[in-house]
């Protein structure tokens, strides 16, 4: 969302409407902000929201719709020039964590618990195509045995959920995020999925 202000203070009506939404997910979740709420918070008359967006949930698909477009083109950004399945990985893995540590309030948004209830099926459909992408490298990965051969729903759940969490620590300042960091984060994502005996590792047995 590129916000327009003046003096400090959002002045365009459709993104204080949009920015007030994220403010009250933040606070209270997705399923308690009933559009009078909205105007409430907001400043903008009930029937101006109406205008701009029509209903309550076209208002939520089309800003469900907006971050992942922006989340696509973050995720997009270095994999067709990338040469091996690492760095296809660690450019999709970097935009999708750089998108949520850089944009908190848009990240709580689309991790909300149950958010498939509340935007269109059609639109979510729309908004999981830019994971198709990674999918298709997984089963690259995994073909030419450089990924461990699991499903690829566990590696995304895998890369998903703890970039989830990490994005909750920061914004609870609880955790510094720097390159290094970022870098680091990375390897443990990776060392989990890579194939160990590809990589001339050894699995080490249990006692």
């Amino acid at each position: 969302m590129n916000v327009t202000k003046k003096d400090g203070i959002i002045t365009d009506k459709r993104e204080v409407i949009t920015f007030t939404v994220f403010k009250l997910v933040e606070e209270r979740g997705l399923h308690n902000i009933p559009v009078s709420l909205i105007s409430k918070e907001s400043g903008v008359a009930v029937g101006t929201i109406y205008f701009y967006f029509g209903n309550k949930q076209k208002l939520m698909d089309t800003i469900y719709a907006e971050i992942m477009t922006e989340v696509s083109r973050y995720v997009s950004l270095g994999i067709e020039s990338a040469k091996t399945v690492e760095e296809k990985i660690y450019c999709f893995w970097m935009g999708y964590f750089s998108y949520c540590i850089n944009n908190s309030l848009q990240a709580n948004f689309i991790f909300q618990p149950g958010i498939e209830r509340s935007i269109s099926q059609n639109v979510i459909d729309e908004g999981n195509a830019i994971f198709e992408t990674l999918k298709n490298i997984v089963e690259e990965g995994v073909k030419n045995h450089v990924i461990i051969d699991l499903p690829y729903n566990v590696i995304l759940s895998y890369m998903l959920g703890p970039i989830k969490d990490i994005q909750n620590f920061y914004q609870a300042r609880q955790l510094d995020i720097d390159e290094e960091m970022t870098n680091r984060i990375f390897g443990v994502f990776w060392a989990g999925i890579k194939n160990k005996e590809q990589h001339g590792e050894k699995e080490k047995s249990e006692i």
